[in-house]
């Protein structure tokens, strides 16, 4: 098979659960093509499928390295890095995701998930309305809405205290 057909094969066994498969057409890939940046975006793909973050992070890594201006690939490891809870390092990813796309209301979301984590409430409130105003992903604006709206009240009472 060429190396468009382990793709394309690869990609649609993702799609259909087939992760075995995938991870064997993407390995193939780079047998033929160790630089191929695109397999490794998607053998990272199966290894965060299988919850192997660290393995997942590596490979997105190699394909930063190989194409450091690549969105798909800053952005996919600043997911990556979020669910490792490395969140100073997401954060990094997110800014720079954000700078060649700006209108995107979910990365918006998942930088204020972030600075959430990290308890700098402000900054997760402006990025928050920022993911409002370009429409992100209405269930997870409401999770952050309701967090914020917990940490604020806490915040509020713990002033009153002292």
């Amino acid at each position: 098979m060429s190396i468009d057909e382990l793709l394309a094969t690869g990609e649609k066994a993702f799609a259909e659960g087939g992760l075995t498969t995938a991870r064997q057409c993407f390995e193939n890939i780079l047998h033929k093509e160790p630089n191929h940046v695109e397999a490794l975006n998607n053998l990272a793909a199966v290894d965060a499928e299988h919850g192997d973050y660290d393995e997942a992070a590596n490979n997105l890594l190699k394909a930063l390295a190989l194409a450091p201006e690549d969105c798909l690939t800053r952005e996919n490891l600043a997911v990556i890095y979020q669910k490792q809870h490395k969140y100073n390092q997401a954060v990094c990813f997110y800014h720079k995701v954000l700078e060649q796309e700006k209108n995107n209301g979910d990365l918006y979301a998942n930088l204020s998930l972030c600075l959430l984590e990290m308890g700098d409430v402000e900054e997760a409130q402006s990025a928050l309305n920022k993911a409002k105003s370009l429409d992100a992903d209405a269930r997870l604006v409401d999770l952050i809405s309701e967090r914020l709206a917990s940490i604020s009240k806490q915040l509020r009472s713990a002033a009153i205290r002292k």
